[in-house]
């Protein structure tokens, strides 16, 4: 072996690459990198919305080319084991669960599966709590749109449309167009 001074740290690495490939050449094995990369990546992002008795999932597709789908996984209490939702593989990167209890939250998560059945660790959880919700209240008539900084805008003919979380949109009917929308903060978001 070369005479190197590791007095640098130039001279360290090259020291340390050349003792490297000796016990690559004396053992195969040594030559291993520490980080084995799975070969299946869990599936990234998982957000979830809830509805009456429904809760709708959506993750970041996989980039394995060998890639058979996702299986849906779901926790109903909390402190219970997790439960297959799906029979087999799902193809797409959204999944709609169905007949659940309003009230009663859920965990979710979900796992990337290749075509041999391997199967990624999984992906983040996400809780979800169904839950019934009111249909928006619709009144048709006059409408003031007032930004703070602008005049006011009079809309002889609007669609004002009041959510359950107390936002507000008001629609131009002779515009046939969304004029406003206003959080129930007072924010105004168009």
């Amino acid at each position: 072996m070369p005479d190197i001074k590791a007095n640098s740290t130039v001279n360290a690495v090259l020291w340390t690459t050349l003792l490297s490939a000796r016990l690559a050449v004396a053992d195969p094995s040594a030559a291993k990198p520490a980080f084995d990369p799975p070969t299946v990546r869990s599936p990234a992002a998982l957000v979830a919305a809830a509805a009456d008795g429904q809760a709708f999932l959506e993750w970041n597709p996989g980039l394995e080319d060998d890639l058979a789908g996702y299986l849906v996984y779901r926790r109903v209490p909390q402190g219970s084991e997790f439960e297959r939702v799906t029979l087999k593989p799902i193809e797409r990167t959204t999944f709609t669960d169905t007949g659940l209890a309003n009230g009663r939250a859920c965990r979710y998560r979900v796992a990337s599966v290749l075509r041999d059945g391997k199967e990624s660790e999984p992906s983040n959880e996400i809780t979800v709590e169904p839950r019934a919700s009111a249909a928006p209240k619709v009144t048709e008539g006059p409408a003031d749109i007032q930004v703070p900084g602008f005049e006011a805008i009079r809309l002889p003919r609007a669609l004002l449309v009041l959510f359950e979380n107390g936002h507000r949109l008001v629609f131009d009917i002779d515009l046939a167009r969304p004029r406003d929308w206003i959080a129930a903060d007072g924010t105004h978001l168009l």
